[in-house]
């Protein structure tokens, strides 16, 4: 028999949801060719506050874990909130990344997610952001920069592109085995969009 397939996590329950990107770049500077690649891992504590008369979840997203490593002109460069290690021997890049991925553990926003996987809404991002910038030390100046590059990743769209990776993979209709389906995504980064189709 056909079943539906849907999100159906109860009122309470908190699901860990892991979010990876890797980016690779290559640019011609002044004739020399500059290839840069690594991995940005987030991990997130997703709190189902509730569960409304629809079967929306409302949900409390914390940040709870942040690792960056980057290579670039054979430099290693990285950053991870589970192993800060002596922060007194630290380059000023390194001193960089602990300032502004540092300042993200424990932060919080809303999304209200369908039963079908649908980000409905996205709520809270400018707070998030204020309360990271406004922990860091450095000069206005400084946190205005930080806080421009921060918006790239925390911004509705990308934050509903993020999600909707993990969560919209649902079938509009029921489904058996044998059956499959298709869910369409779009991923921007860096100014480029790519549609993505993924058949289940």
């Amino acid at each position: 028999d056909a079943v539906e397939l849907k999100l159906n996590v109860e009122k309470g329950k908190k699901i860990n949801y892991l979010l990876n990107t890797h980016f690779d770049m290559n640019m011609d500077m002044m004739g020399q060719k500059i290839v840069t690649g690594g991995d940005v891992d987030y991990g997130y504590d997703l709190m189902i506050d509730d569960v409304d008369a629809e079967g929306n979840r409302l949900i409390t997203s914390t940040i709870s874990a942040v690792k960056f490593k980057m290579n670039s002109m054979g430099m290693n460069m990285g950053y991870d909130s589970k192993n800060v290690g002596d922060t007194t021997k630290q380059d000023m890049m390194s001193g960089m990344f602990r300032k502004m991925f540092g300042s993200m553990i424990g932060r919080s926003f809303k999304m209200t997610i369908s039963q079908k996987g649908d980000i409905k809404s996205i709520t809270g991002l400018t707070e998030m952001l204020d309360g990271m910038v406004a922990g860091m030390p450095g000069s206005a100046e400084e946190k205005a920069k930080i806080r421009t590059q921060l918006e790239q990743s925390y911004n509705p769209n990308q934050v509903k592109q993020s999600f909707g990776q993990g969560f919209n993979i649902y079938p509009d209709k029921p489904v058996k085995v044998g059956d499959t389906w298709s869910k369409n995504n779009t991923m921007g980064i860096s100014g480029m969009t790519s549609d993505i189709a993924i058949t289940y």
